[in-house]
C-alpha cells in the first residue's frame, strides 16, 4: 500500500532488509533450537517422574499442533500489522514456557508449559518471518529466505548440543532456566528490529531507490486466501508438507532416544542432532540459492529424492557412523524443504496473502508433526523398537516424492490476475 510522506533511501545507505534477515535468522535459530532440544530431556523426565515415551511425546505433539494453528493467526497479523508484535509475544511465551517447566511435577504441567506456552512461541515465528523476508526481497528472495531458514539448522546444531552439555554439569531444571534466559535476551531483542516491508521506511524491495516525489507502492498481487485453500495446488502442497512434518518431527524427537537404545552414550548421541543441523544449513543455503536459478519445482523434486534416500538408509543406521550419514542426508533434505515452503507458496499463490497461506500450509506440516512423534513413541512402547516407525517414515517419504512428481509444471505457478482480485 502507498506510504504517505515516504522519502527515497539515499544512495550508499545500507539496506535495512539485511537487518531484517539477521533478526529473522536469530529468532528462527533460537525457536527451533529450543524446540528440538526437547528429546534431550527424555531421560531426565523418565528418571524423575517415571513417564513413558508416548506420554512425553504428547507434549511435543500438542506444541506442534498448537504452533501450526496459531501460525495462521500469526500470518494474518503479519500480513496486516507486521511481524514485530507477533514475535515479541512469541519470544516471551517461549521463554516463560521453558522457565515454568522447571517447577512442574505432573504431566498436566508439562502439557501446559511446553504444549501451550512453547507451542505459542514456536507458532509465532517461522511463517511470519519467512513472509516478511519475502516482502523485503524479490530478486534475491530465494537466497535471503534460505538464510533465514538456515537459522533452524544453526539452532538445531547448537542449542541441543549446549543443552546436553548443560545436563552434564547441572540438573535439568537449572539447564532449562539458563535456556529461558537465552531466549529472553536473544529472541525478544531481535523481534524489536522487525518491520513489515520496505515501504514503511520509504524504499522498495532489494533496496531499490524510488524516484524523488513518487509514492512508494507495494500492492501485493496473488491469489486471495479463500480461493487458494480451495485449489488443487493448495491441497497438494498441504499433503506434501503433512508428510514432511510427520517424518521430520518424528525423527527430531526420537533420533537421540534411538541412538541411546543402540548403545551410544548420551554425549555422542546428541552429536547426531548437531549433524542434522549441519546438513540442514547446507541444504537450506544450497537449495535457496539454486532456486533463484532453476524452478522451484525442480528444486523440490531434487530435495525429495534425497529425502527418500535418507529414509532408505535409516533402518541400517544402528551405529554412530550410520547415524551420522543419515543425519547429513536427512538434515540437508529437511532443511531445504523447510526453506522451500515459502517459495512454493509465493510461486503458487503470489504475495497477496503470503503470510496466511504459508502459515496454513505449515499448519498441515505441524499436524503431521504432531502425529509423527506421538505415534512413533507409541509404536516403540508397543513393540520395544523403532523398526515399524521407520517403515512408516519410508512410506511417507515415497508418498511426498510422488505428490511432487504428479503435479504439472503449470500447477507450480500463480495463475491469479488483477481481474481476480477486483470485487
Amino acid at each position: 500500500m502507498p506510504v504517505k510522506g515516504a522519502s527515497p533511501i539515499k544512495k550508499g545507505k545500507p539496506f535495512y532488509g539485511y537487518t531484517i534477515v539477521l533478526s529473522c535468522f536469530l529468532i528462527t535459530a533460537v525457536t527451533f533450537g529450543v524446540n528440538y532440544s526437547f528429546g534431550i530431556f527424555f531421560d531426565p523426565f523418565i528418571s524423575e517422574f517415571g513417564w513413558n515415551r508416548a506420554e512425553i511425546s504428547l507434549a511435543f505433539a500438542l506444541a506442534t499442533v498448537l504452533s501450526g494453528f496459531l501460525g495462521i493467526g500469526a500470518g494474518k497479523i503479519t500480513d496486516a500489522l507486521g511481524p514485530r508484535p507477533v514475535n515479541l509475544v512469541g519470544g516471551l511465551c517461549l521463554a516463560s514456557g521453558c522457565f515454568l517447566m522447571t517447577y512442574m511435577h505432573s504431566l498436566g504441567q508439562l502439557y501446559l508449559y511446553f504444549g501451550l506456552l512453547v507451542g505459542i512461541g514456536i507458532g509465532s515465528g517461522f511463517p511470519s518471518l519467512m513472509a516478511t523476508v519475502s516482502r523485503w526481497f524479490r530478486i534475491r528472495r530465494g537466497a535471503m529466505t534460505s538464510i533465514v531458514a538456515a537459522g533452524t539448522g544453526v539452532g538445531t546444531m547448537i542449542i541441543p548440543l549446549v543443552a546436553s552439555r548443560l545436563l552434564l554439569q547441572f540438573d535439568w531444571r537449572l539447564s532449562l532456566r539458563l535456556m529461558s534466559g537465552a531466549v529472553l535476551i536473544l529472541a525478544v531483542t531481535a523481534a524489536l528490529f522487525l518491520k513489515r516491508d520496505p515501504a514503511v521506511i520509504g524504499c522498495l524491495p532489494d533496496g531499490a531507490v524510488q524516484p524523488q516525489g513518487e509514492k512508494i507502492g507495494l500492492e501485493d498481487a496473488g491469489t486471495p486466501l479463500g480461493k487458494a485453500i480451495l485449489s488443487n495446488r493448495f491441497r497438494a502442497a498441504g499433503a506434501l508438507y503433512f508428510t514432511i512434518g510427520y517424518c521430520t518431527q518424528g525423527v527430531m524427537v526420537h533420533v537421540v532416544p534411538h541412538a541411546l537404545e543402540s548403545g551410544i552414550n548420551p554425549a555422542r548421541a546428541a552429536t547426531v542432532i548437531f549433524l542434522i543441523g549441519v546438513g540442514s544449513i547446507l541444504g537450506r543455503l544450497g537449495m535457496g540459492i539454486l532456486s533463484d536459478r532453476i524452478q522451484v519445482r525442480g528444486s523440490t523434486i531434487l530435495t525429495l529424492v534425497t529425502w527418500f534416500i535418507a529414509f532408505l538408509w535409516l533402518p541400517y543406521a544402528a551405529d554412530l557412523r550410520g547415524l551420522y550419514l543419515f543425519a547429513l542426508l536427512f538434515g540437508a533434505s529437511y532443511g531445504a524443504l523447510l526453506g522451500l515452503a515459502v517459495l512454493i507458496s509465493a510461486q503458487m499463490f503470489g504475495l497477496l496473502s503470503l503470510g496466511t497461506i504459508t502459515a496454513a500450509i505449515m499448519f498441515l506440516y505441524t499436524c503431521g508433526g504432531a502425529i509423527g512423534p506421538a505415534l512413533t513413541g507409541y509404536l516403540f512402547d508397543l513393540t520395544g523398537g523403532y523398526r515399524e516407525a521407520f517403515i512408516i517414515f519410508l512410506g511417507l517419504a515415497l508418498a511426498a516424492l510422488m505428490i511432487s512428481l504428479l503435479l504439472k509444471p503449470g500447477d507450480w505457478q500463480d495463475t491469479a490476475s488483477e481481474r481476480e482480485q477486483q470485487p
